[in-house]
């Protein structure tokens, strides 16, 4: 079944830990399947005090993927070309022990 589950994903994205400038790259090349969450949108605040309102997104990996909370996610290539090279930061990581598929739940950084 995750043989299966992985070949179904259609984009590429690549994973990187730590913080800019000083990122290491975790993953290249990584199948992938981004879709932007039903649910509420995240608010951050930025410097200064103000919030802004992020789009939340579901970026779906294979389960052997690499993938922490506060790794950024980049995605490299895909069918909506609106979501290609976005940087998304990754809030929480599904964790189940019948897990075809990780999801990493991510707020996109440049809206």
């Amino acid at each position: 079944m995750r043989l299966r589950r992985s070949e179904r994903l259609p984009d590429m994205c690549t994973v990187s830990r730590g913080d800019y400038p000083d990122q290491t790259t975790v993953a290249t090349g990584v199948s992938c399947k981004v879709r932007q969450s039903r649910s509420a949108r995240r608010e951050s605040e930025l410097a200064g005090g103000s919030k802004v309102t992020l789009p939340s997104y579901e970026v779906e990996v294979p389960y052997t993927t690499d993938v922490v909370r506060g790794d950024v996610i980049v995605v490299t290539s895909l069918r909506d070309p609106g979501l290609s090279g976005r940087f998304m930061t990754v809030v929480s990581v599904t964790h189940d022990s019948y897990l075809t598929s990780r999801f990493a739940h991510c707020v996109d950084q440049q809206e």
